[in-house]
């Protein structure tokens, strides 16, 4: 075989072409590769396809890839998926790839991976990448992840991913998160959330975060949480919440909390509530609870003695 020219070798039939023996193939040159027609390559057995070396694989076009039935790119191995340029990885569609080929993608041809190519990741696909794929991927392309791909990755995946990955997640990718995925979060993490993303979490996502996950939390991203989440809170959240990240909360959000999640609430945390705080737990609470919160919260500093409340 590589005593014939290109010339001879683009002559021969498809039939031909597929009586090429393993050996005979992986005796192709990179000239000879890169001159066969895409016709010509999808006529070869994907034993064959299996058997070109991986100098003759990266010398294909983008053409010539582009153009090879999924069968045949299936055929690659890790190897010859390894060799492939990021211009050849950056031109092949989503579905050409399996995940044991897209496993073997350098970081830099993930990296080049446009997002188009990222957004048709399969489940399968985006849990079988490494932490160090995933981190390879440019932000563009990581909001361009489906969120079916989004809500298949593991909390190790998750857990590697940086701040700067993680602060491009959509509102609908953060939404997609499930409630072990939210739980497995670091604090670092969670606070490197955008406000939109916090506020996009499911009501039983929050509710599976840890205290010392809530704990970590500064007032921004206390302050997004929307009522819905606020109210969906345990009991144990809630009493493990400071005086502090009280009322740092929109007052919406602390209005919103049910009269049991109040009842949790200790002296301490009571007693450190402002009176813009201590007016929404009021309105929150309810019967003897709404008494006893008056009378702990209504003389702090900041409430006015004119207020009738005040002198109650």
């Amino acid at each position: 075989m590589a005593g014939l020219s290109s010339t001879q070798l683009n002559a021969l039939s498809t039939t031909n072409l597929g009586a090429l023996t393993t050996t005979q193939v992986s005796g192709l040159s990179t000239t000879q590769a890169a001159n066969l027609s895409s016709t010509q390559l999808n006529a070869l057995q994907t034993s064959d396809v299996a058997a070109l070396s991986t100098a003759a694989v990266a010398s294909l076009s983008s053409t010539q890839l582009n153009a090879l039935t999924s069968t045949n790119l299936q055929a690659l191995s890790t190897a010859q998926a390894a060799a492939l340029s990021t211009t050849q990885a950056a031109n092949l569609s989503s579905t050409q790839l399996d995940s044991t080929q897209l496993n073997a993608l350098s970081t830099t041809n993930l990296g080049a991976l446009t997002t188009t190519q990222v957004s048709g990741l399969s489940t399968t696909q985006a849990a079988n990448l490494s932490s160090t794929q995933l981190n390879a991927l440019q932000t563009s392309d990581v909001a361009a992840l489906s969120t079916a791909a989004v809500a298949s990755l593991s909390s190790t995946q998750l857990n590697a991913l940086t701040s700067t990955n993680l602060q491009a997640l959509s509102t609908a990718q953060a939404a997609a998160l499930s409630t072990t995925q939210a739980a497995n979060l670091s604090s670092t993490q969670l606070d490197a959330l955008q406000t939109s993303d916090v506020a996009a979490l499911s009501t039983a996502a929050v509710a599976s975060l840890t205290t010392t996950q809530l704990n970590a939390w500064g007032s921004t991203n206390l302050g997004a949480f929307s009522t819905a989440q606020v109210a969906k809170l345990t009991t144990t959240q809630v009493a493990a919440l400071t005086s502090t990240q009280l009322n740092l909360m929109q007052t919406s959000d602390v209005a919103a909390l049910t009269t049991t999640q109040v009842s949790t609430l200790t002296s301490t945390q009571l007693n450190g509530l402002d009176s813009r705080t201590g007016g929404a737990v009021h309105r929150a609470g309810g019967g003897p609870l709404q008494h006893a919160v008056e009378r702990l919260v209504h003389h702090q500093p900041g409430c006015a003695d004119h207020h009738a409340e005040c002198r109650a």
